[in-house]
């Protein structure tokens, strides 16, 4: 219990006032949440090779815990990043996407 609760510390933000993203489903082994323009992406499981594709288009990607900005390739309808191995946070590794217009 106390892991997750240092987890929720640091991960409020996507889990308090949100709901599940109608984006679509992950491709990955994890969840979405959402509020307003902004999709919350839970990742528990890195795929092989560490590229995760994201059903819609964000303009911004960074790691919730440390604020840490990802690199991101958007596409018409989806947005492609990488992320390296070991994941930062063994719980679930949360990543804030700000979406388009």
């Amino acid at each position: 219990m106390t892991a997750v609760g240092r987890w929720m510390d640091v991960n409020a933000e996507a889990i308090r006032g949100t709901t599940a993203a109608t984006s679509g489903k992950p491709s990955f082994d994890g969840r979405f949440t959402q509020t307003g323009r902004t999709i919350y992406a839970h990742v528990f499981k890195l795929p092989e090779g560490g590229g995760i594709v994201l059903p819609f288009k964000a303009t911004q990607a960074t790691l919730l815990g440390s604020g840490k900005p990802l690199n991101l390739v958007a596409g018409d309808n989806e947005t492609k990043l990488v992320l390296r191995s070991p994941l930062p946070d063994p719980i679930a590794t949360v990543i804030r996407l700000e979406l388009t217009e």
